[in-house]
């Protein structure tokens, strides 16, 4: 059992239990996630797309001292097939990359079924109100120009992963006579 906690924000209770198949008489579970990450519970994957290595190295840095796991890429090339095979929690995104534009990496996230509810941050140096405002509309969650605080940049990270993390729909798990139902957050005996 663990608890995270933020004056003002709330709270977070997190229940491990140990489940083993049901021919040895322990639990099951009845549904488990699309995709399994061998990772610490709590810690998020982070893909960014950024094709200056200094750039992607400071981003990672932060990140990884937030706690999160950190993937990058240096071209927009084959980005959308990587995250299919790969599903990451969150994409920051350049959007002046060598190969693909990152406004059509973001709407190609958008328009896939598997990918769509993604969370995308565009990092770039293009910062006229037009290109912002293209970057939202065409799916961005946030939008960040450079130059950026790396601390303000791994602070949107983890207020966007806070905001978008939902449990997996009808994960129920079952462990001798206790039911815990995640979607509508009960637990029964």
């Amino acid at each position: 059992v663990a608890v995270e906690s933020s004056v003002g924000v709330g709270s977070c209770f997190m229940v491990w239990l140990p489940l083993r198949p049901l021919e040895e008489g322990g639990a099951t579970a009845v549904k488990t996630p699309a995709t399994t990450r061998t990772q610490e519970p709590g810690v998020r994957t982070a893909l960014v797309v950024e094709d200056d290595p200094d750039i992607a190295e400071l981003i990672r840095h932060y990140l990884q001292k937030s706690g999160h796991t950190v993937q990058t890429s240096s071209t927009g090339a084959g980005v959308v097939s990587r995250l299919r095979a790969d599903p990451a929690d969150l994409v920051i995104l350049d959007l002046m990359l060598p190969e693909v534009d990152g406004l059509v990496i973001t709407q190609a996230i958008r328009n896939d079924p598997k990918l769509s509810a993604t969370p995308v941050i565009v990092l770039t140096a293009r910062g006229d109100e037009a290109d912002r405002v293209a970057g939202l509309e065409l799916g961005a969650d946030d939008y960040v120009t450079k130059p950026f605080s790396p601390k303000e940049l791994s602070a949107r990270v983890t207020a966007l992963l806070r905001r978008t993390s939902r449990p997996a729909s009808g994960s129920v798990m079952r462990y001798g006579g206790i039911t815990i139902d995640s979607d509508r957050h009960a637990v029964t005996s």
